[in-house]
């Protein structure tokens, strides 16, 4: 009895061949898909919304910039440590052999922004007298009651432990203060491979910020001078 057996072509590297079937796509492929065109028509139904949401952040965020936040001025000087010979004070010898050795340079960066000299430039200016400097000055805010009454509860003190101060005890809390605010508002950059030093100041004034930063240099320059005469 002959039986019919189907024949099937086989490849001359032994492998069977015919058509390559692909696995069908299911629907759980279908959900990992975005459509675009229902994403775009939500929005553009929601439009007015999206719209007045973006003008209210805007007008709040202008409304902050013109009317409660308090501009703030920029002004920067510089003080060389020139080395040359021929000029009329030799500032190498004065300010005690300058190089460009790094830990020299970060030295100096340390002396421009040390409270020492930092007291001198309150003292000169006379800072404490000014209330973006000294904050017992300031009319207190809401959130200053708030910290002031925690500070009363737990022990702190609050805005009434400088009535409770001695005169001089008062004078010293209120000057320390003062050049803390005056570091916080400071900058001191050395520029790279150089005995350059560049002093930031940052006030609600323009005039104010150059004041301070020119002083700064002035009252730095003579503390080395007087440092190295001392030493001599």
């Amino acid at each position: 009895m002959n039986q019919n057996i189907p024949s099937r072509r086989i490849s001359s590297t032994g492998t069977e061949t015919g058509t390559e079937r692909r696995p069908a796509r299911t629907n759980d492929d279908d959900s990992d898909l975005i459509d675009v065109a229902a994403l775009l028509g939500a929005l553009w139904r929601r439009k007015i919304l999206i719209l007045l949401i973006v003008v209210i952040f805007i007008g709040a965020g202008g409304y902050y910039a013109f009317n409660i936040a308090t501009p703030l001025y920029r002004s920067t000087a510089v003080v060389i440590l020139d080395t040359r010979e021929e000029q009329v004070v030799d500032l190498e010898s004065v300010i005690g052999g300058l190089s460009g050795d790094s830990s020299v340079v970060n030295s100096e960066v340390e002396v421009l922004q040390s409270r020492s000299l930092l007291g001198k430039d309150v003292d000169k200016l006379n800072l404490t007298e000014d209330p973006e400097f000294n904050r017992s000055l300031q009319e207190q805010g809401i959130g200053d009651k708030v910290k002031d009454l925690a500070k009363s509860v737990f022990g702190g003190g609050g805005s009434n432990a400088l009535a409770n101060l001695s005169p001089e005890d008062r004078t010293k809390r209120i000057r320390a203060s003062t050049i803390s605010t005056l570091l916080n508002a400071l900058t001191v950059r050395n520029v790279p491979l150089s005995l350059v030093f560049e002093i930031t100041l940052e006030t609600e004034s323009a005039q104010k910020s150059a004041l301070i930063a020119d002083t700064l240099v002035n009252l730095y320059i003579l503390n080395q001078l007087e440092v190295k005469f001392e030493a001599t």
